[in-house]
């Protein structure tokens, strides 16, 4: 067993978070044909709503302060961007509750959607849960503690997958996906939570208010344009849930969302275990040397020649493949899935290495970058509506764009990566 066992420390580390996070993503992807029987496509339509919300209000909620913590060379200045991250993240989380119980007929009418009514006042809380994890995860993640990452995203996929299936076959229909995805995403946080107490307590004396305030002003630069930044890009990733409920019908966005779901799964399943290695090692990288492409370059090369077949035969398999697996209903869903192949490609490739604009304090470029992909996403849907007056096209459209922006993100991405010098020229 032991000649199969990578002999780098990358690829021990991406061997260790890729097998948790292989295990977390086949499992949704593994019940998926039992949940597409338990649950309609309007259903998972109300659901994907509900989730693109959530994950749009996740960017505030912990101030981005989350991403700082990969920064700092000592444990003692990380603790507290920890707690700052933390301490945001409720008072965040208590602040958005009132619009959310104030406006919630407002929100379900505005996406023409009554059933996500009752749900709207559960966002506070479940954005809440996942800043904590966030924060968590990039704790974990700067000190290497891969292990304790991987379990934990096994634990939220398996228990999430689980509940799923209950819920579905008690005839929770209405409610039976969200609850299962709060309920996943809280256990996983639980466990993640403490067994980085268990290795950290005796850093909490080292937390101050003199220490948390000097952090938030050195790192305010995340707040100030991160935030914005990544609700600009949130926007942007789950406008098509969001417009195509809106323009369109829930049942267009429970195939896209559906669609989504599955073929997202190989991106995840690598991709996101080489990019959170990648950030630690260049992070570290960068603040030793000022540069880090060497490990930008072999990681892109590992990502391309992992990718590039399973997406290339992907494009011609996955049509015919969703009414065989799902069943014939899911067959438009099958072909949103092959117009988004492409995109997902680049994505998988890119996307891992967008962490050079964290790590070269870059937030401003990136604002500018999804300002104006939302903007390409918005005029996507809106054209596909009122001149295709088809979802079909409006996807095509948006994923031409989205294609475009990983294009110009990698460009930029591989000229921080070269160091303040390359770039400030």
């Amino acid at each position: 067993m032991k000649r199969f066992w990578p002999k780098s420390i990358f690829w021990k580390n991406v061997f260790i978070l890729s097998s948790g996070t292989a295990i977390a993503q086949l499992l949704p992807v593994a019940v998926s044909p039992i949940l597409s029987r338990l649950f309609s496509p309007a259903q998972f339509g109300t659901f994907g709503l509900y989730f693109s919300l959530t994950m749009i209000f996740s960017v505030l909620i912990c101030g981005r302060y989350e991403f700082a913590i990969m920064l700092p060379s000592k444990d003692q200045d990380r603790i507290n961007i920890l707690a700052l991250a933390l301490l945001v993240a409720v008072v965040v989380s208590i602040i958005l509750m009132i619009p959310m119980v104030i406006f919630r007929t407002a929100l379900s009418e505005l996406f023409q959607n009554r059933s996500i009514r009752p749900y709207i006042v559960w966002i506070p809380f479940s954005v809440l849960i996942i800043g904590i994890y966030q924060s968590l995860n990039y704790w974990a993640n700067r000190n290497k503690q891969y292990k304790r990452l991987a379990i934990s995203r096994v634990l939220r996929s398996s228990n999430t997958s689980f509940l799923s299936i209950v819920a579905g076959s008690l005839n929770l229909k209405k409610s039976g996906l969200i609850i299962a995805d709060f309920f996943g995403q809280l256990f996983a946080t639980i466990f993640l939570g403490f067994s980085i107490w268990k290795r950290s307590k005796h850093l909490i004396p080292f937390i101050t208010k003199r220490e948390i305030k000097a952090a938030a002003l050195r790192y305010i630069n995340f707040p100030k344009f991160h935030v914005l930044s990544g609700l600009l890009e949130k926007c942007a990733s789950h406008a098509p849930v969001l417009l195509l409920t809106a323009l369109f019908t829930e049942t267009e966005a429970g195939y896209f969302s559906f669609a989504l779901k599955i073929i997202s799964a190989p991106i995840a399943l690598i991709a996101v275990s080489i990019g959170d290695v990648f950030r630690q090692e260049a992070s570290e990288l960068y603040i030793q040397h000022g540069q880090c492409t060497e490990v930008f370059k072999k990681t892109f090369k590992k990502l391309f020649l992992i990718g590039v077949i399973p997406f290339t035969v992907g494009i011609f398999i996955i049509q015919p493949l969703f009414p065989l697996i799902f069943g014939k209903e899911w067959a438009i869903a099958g072909g949103y899935s092959q117009i988004m192949m492409m995109m997902l490609f680049l994505q998988f490739i890119f996307s891992p290495l967008s962490s050079m604009f964290v790590i070269a304090e870059k937030q401003h470029v990136d604002m500018i970058i999804n300002l104006v992909l939302l903007l390409c996403c918005v005029l996507a849907f809106v054209i596909g509506k009122k001149v295709y007056n088809n979802a079909k096209a409006a996807i095509i459209i948006y994923t031409v764009g989205y294609s475009i922006k990983y294009i110009i993100e990698f460009y930029l991405s591989y000229q921080f990566s070269k160091g303040k010098h390359a770039y400030a020229k």
